[in-house]
């Protein structure tokens, strides 16, 4: 169950271009499972591109720059492909009602919008972004679409279109329709709800996560849920879908949670028990962890064969995650095995006893992702890239 990665920093690994300076930050993987990886150095961000198992490193010169001000560079908050994965969108860390537009291949940037609410000064910032579908960035588009998480108090849903082909530096959400409003594309809540991260299906449906603990369902995020699992009290850091929406895992600080959810975009199904992933101690010592020093960052479904594709028979078969220094590793085909048999008992229990394969990194791990059609798994430390089997 214990094993050590691989770094993928491989002896043929070439550089082109002077190293980006700083520590990485932010990763996405393309549909040929090209690592673009973000690094931040005294309030800029730096972009440089590797293939997952080596290869040539290509750094670009200069820090990325506002559209509005290239000289002016910005530390970025949130990175996202887009369009067959030849473009990048961004969110600044100090400016989250902008949204850039950059090229990957130069870095150079290549369209800025301010994202304003139901009038064209009001500022609507995006505390956090996603593809309105799971996958869409590997299809080629020239219009941006993103469902998002909107206003300092993170309690608007917004679903945002962007024509990057028109000369519009402004794009206006509305809440509501009316003889002043274009069609609705944010909800707002009111009281105590503050949203913390969001994920999307391949049809669009919207699983987000709550301060609270709530996950919340949408087959439209500009109104109400159509189910939600208040199961849990723990707030949700982060949370996946699979690709056909059977599957939500959403990540706590010390615990992962896993609900079938196929029905529960359109209210057709009873919402089930969330079932509860977390290594023992036994594999936490193993590990140089304690429940103390547990802290689980994002847990997502793998990006195997055919997935990304929508063939039928293609299904994900792992879940993977990181606390600290070390990736734990879930089979979801003993997962599911298990859960079928917990839906059938007269007292389910909730703790799933399968327990994950766990490999241990160089230090603490910032990211990791899936690559595409396979089994394997990027993981970004501060200062290099690891390749790891799933």
């Amino acid at each position: 169950r214990f094993s050590q990665a691989m770094a993928a920093k491989s002896p043929h690994t070439r550089q082109r271009g002077r190293e980006t300076p700083g520590k990485n930050h932010l990763l996405d993987l393309t549909a040929d499972n090209l690592c673009i990886v973000a690094r931040e150095n005294a309030g800029s961000t730096f972009l440089f591109r590797r293939g997952a198992d080596g290869g040539d490193e290509v750094h670009l010169d200069g820090p990325l720059t506002f559209h509005s001000d290239p000289t002016l560079s910005y530390e970025a908050h949130e990175m996202l492909l887009q369009d067959s994965c030849r473009r990048l969108l961004l969110t600044p860390q100090k400016s989250h009602e902008t949204l850039l537009r950059s090229d990957v291949e130069t870095g150079k940037t290549l369209g800025q919008i301010f994202v304003s609410r139901n009038v064209a000064d009001f500022a609507l910032p995006l505390t956090s972004i996603s593809a309105n579908c799971k996958f869409n960035q590997l299809d080629a588009s020239d219009v941006v679409h993103l469902q998002a998480i909107g206003n300092v108090d993170r309690n608007c849903l917004v679903n945002l279109s962007w024509d990057t082909r028109t000369p519009t530096k402004t794009v206006l959400c509305y809440d509501d329709v009316g003889k002043d409003s274009g069609t609705k594309t944010c909800h707002t809540y009111k009281g105590k709800t503050h949203f913390t991260c969001m994920a999307t299906t391949r049809n669009g449906d919207t699983v987000v996560g709550e301060e609270s603990g709530c996950v919340r369902f949408y087959n439209d995020t500009t109104k109400l849920a159509k189910s939600k699992s208040d199961q849990f009290a723990d707030p949700v850091l982060a949370v996946d879908a699979t690709n056909d929406g059977s599957l939500v895992v959403w990540t706590c600080d010390k615990f992962l949670s896993i609900l079938p959810s196929t029905g529960l975009w359109d209210k057709k199904a009873k919402v089930g028990h969330a079932f509860v992933l977390k290594p023992d101690e036994e594999v936490l010592g193993a590990m140089g962890l304690t429940k103390d020093t547990l802290h689980f960052t994002k847990a997502s479904f793998d990006c195997g064969p055919g997935v990304a594709r929508d063939d039928p028979l293609a299904t994900e078969r792992f879940i993977h995650a990181a606390a600290g220094d070390v990736t734990f590793v879930w089979n979801l085909r003993h997962v599911q095995t298990w859960m079928k048999e917990q839906e059938e008992a007269e007292t389910p229990t909730l703790l799933c006893p399968v327990p994950p394969r766990c490999v241990k990194h160089a230090s603490h791990v910032v990211s990791h992702h899936g690559e595409h059609g396979n089994y394997q798994a990027v993981v970004m430390l501060e200062d290099q890239l690891n390749e790891m089997a799933l």
